[in-house]
């Protein structure tokens, strides 16, 4: 799909700003002045660091940021491009709205708790979780017991009743400008960890109170903003790897909006991608939200914060979807829009997106925001619930992406063997394909281009909106399906393993049908598969009766097996 009218006029306005557009998850502030991102591996020498000031350095995959003259720099062969700074800031409401006349909190059931695991139900305004029936796993003691799921973000309130179990703050780590880890003042964060995993203890008090996908998961909160430099970035991720085992790490910064050729990303794509390589190698998967720029990311492949690629190894790129809602009908959610249509707001592109999840749609209602913890000292949110103000709604591929990492938490916690890429593979193949004309949600409630005038400071109003809503793009491989994820698992793999030229792998059988069409054990049914299966079959290492690699069901394996398993590949 090429670049919309549209599309091309937010990239242009931003480019010629200087700043990146204020709908987005992660806003540019601007460049740094005399701060800049170098590759420390593209000299032999180290002179260059006599100079300059370190701000900080991501050792693993060999990133500096730093503080001086560019001329400092130069003579010695670096690759360096100029620093960005940047900020959180979640999607608006367009203006006219119904959302934005403020919602009281409607009457709710009082929740029941479970009988089987302990945990209590999601509680009622919790759409995202009853539509993503995480209440039937709760039930049979899935929970995430034992993954380990790091939040790179504002950082968490570890005080928070529905978080402080579990919240590991030994392992957790300061990669920000603020003076230590948690929240300050800070609450996207703390949101985004009770998606993946709060407790819902604050129930035996009353409520309201949050349950979490997998809310007996264990929490690492690596805390990146404020924002300190990009290399500090690259560094938390590492930390999430490298020290604190993370099984997932949440990534709720997704891809800015695209800069022109007059500002240098080429640096950040080669860091997160060589961070891709590393989560792979070391059994972490990056789940990471989408943005919420309303873009076609696969028209603009480099974007400033990162590649903001699901093609990219190691990443699970989320898109996100919401329910629209009359208030009157609450806590029935869905009376105008399903859960599942895609956020007004949200980027997409079939090329980027793995897949779409819950991240909320506000436009009828506050509510239809995902309501998860907050930290009561801090200010935002759409609407805020609970004597303290502990919890309350916001929007975003931000909270999307985090209703993902908490489902992943659950596969890792039930297959704990299971890799980052057999992982994805799941969460992808698991998914559902839905092909559904959705209301015209902008018309109905009279909003028309305005919003992108108030959201934006440009003004479309020359054109129509592209396809609101109808194509599989919003999704990639479709809509997040948590149960059939979690209950389908990680296929066991091929007893005994096959050894191939000294190596050891273990084929599995992704779809049950009985044939291991993932020959090297991956996770993914590739190319590399097939080359594999025809190594097995020249050195016959095993024997023409092998059923599990009978892929034209002749009844023997041979050569015409590894040519079935090409054609049922492309």
């Amino acid at each position: 799909m090429g670049q919309t009218r549209r599309n091309f006029l937010k990239t242009a306005a931003a480019a010629a700003g200087g700043i990146a557009l204020g709908s987005q998850t992660v806003v540019a502030k601007g460049v740094l002045e005399n701060q800049f991102f170098v590759d420390t591996e593209s000299s032999d020498s180290d002179a260059w660091r006599q100079d300059v000031e370190i701000i900080d350095e991501a050792e693993a995959t060999g990133f500096a940021s730093v503080r001086g003259a560019e001329s400092d720099l130069e003579g010695y062969g670096l690759d360096f491009a100029r620093e960005i700074e940047y900020e959180i800031s979640p999607p608006d409401v367009p203006e006219g709205a119904p959302a934005l006349t403020e919602d009281a909190e409607p009457d709710v059931p009082s929740p029941e708790a479970h009988k089987g695991s302990g945990t209590p139900a999601p509680y009622p305004l919790q759409w995202d979780k009853e539509a993503q029936n995480v209440r039937a796993l709760h039930e049979e003691g899935i929970t995430g017991d034992g993954a380990t799921v790091a939040i790179i973000d504002s950082g968490i309130d570890a005080d928070h009743p529905d978080l402080q179990a579990n919240v590991n703050t030994d392992k957790s780590a300061n990669f920000s400008t603020a003076d230590g880890i948690g929240a300050r003042g800070e609450y996207h964060g703390t949101h985004v960890a009770g998606i993946v995993a709060a407790s819902g203890d604050n129930a035996s008090s009353g409520g309201p109170y949050v349950v979490g996908n997998a809310p007996d998961a264990e929490l690492v909160d690596l805390k990146i903003f404020p924002f300190k430099s990009s290399a500090s970035i690259i560094s938390a991720v590492e930390h999430a790897i490298l020290y604190a085992d993370a099984d997932v790490a949440n990534m709720s910064f997704g891809p800015g909006s695209p800069y022109g050729p007059s500002v240098d990303s080429h640096l950040s794509e080669k860091a997160y991608r060589q961070l891709g390589e590393l989560a792979v190698e070391n059994g972490t998967l990056l789940v990471e939200s989408a943005g919420n720029a309303d873009a076609n990311i696969d028209a603009v492949p480099e974007t400033v914060t990162n590649t903001g690629k699901g093609t990219v190894e190691g990443y699970l790129e989320v898109s996100a979807t919401g329910p629209v809602s009359d208030s009157g009908s609450l806590p029935e959610f869905g009376t105008i829009a399903p859960t599942h249509a895609p956020a007004y707001y949200t980027n997409y592109g079939p090329e980027s997106i793995d897949v779409s999840a819950e991240g909320g749609n506000v436009l009828g209602t506050d509510f239809d925001g995902v309501l998860s913890t907050m930290p009561p000292e801090a200010t935002g949110g759409f609407t805020r619930i609970g004597p303290n103000d502990e919890y309350g709604t916001l929007h975003g591929t931000s909270m999307a992406a985090p209703n993902v990492a908490g489902t992943a938490a659950l596969i890792a916690a039930e297959n704990p063997d299971a890799s980052p890429k057999q992982i994805r593979y799941l969460l992808k193949n698991t998914a559902t394909e839905l092909d559904v004309e959705y209301p015209d949600i902008f018309g109905i409630f009279g909003i028309g281009l305005g919003y992108f005038e108030s959201t934006n400071g440009t003004i479309f109003n020359d054109f129509e909106l592209e396809d609101p809503y109808t194509s599989q793009r919003y999704r990639g491989d479709g809509h997040i399906d948590v149960t059939e994820a979690v209950e389908k698992g990680v296929p066991d793999a091929l007893e005994g393993g096959i050894q191939v030229k000294g190596t050891t792998y273990y084929p599995t059988d992704p779809d049950n049908d009985g044939l291991y069409e993932d020959v090297n054990g991956d996770g993914v049914v590739d190319m590399e598969d097939v080359e594999l299966l025809y190594q097995i079959a020249l050195r016959n290492v095993v024997g023409p009766d092998t059923e599990a690699f009978d892929f034209n069901g002749d009844g023997r394996f041979d050569m015409y097996d590894v040519q079935q398993l090409v054609r049922e590949i492309q």
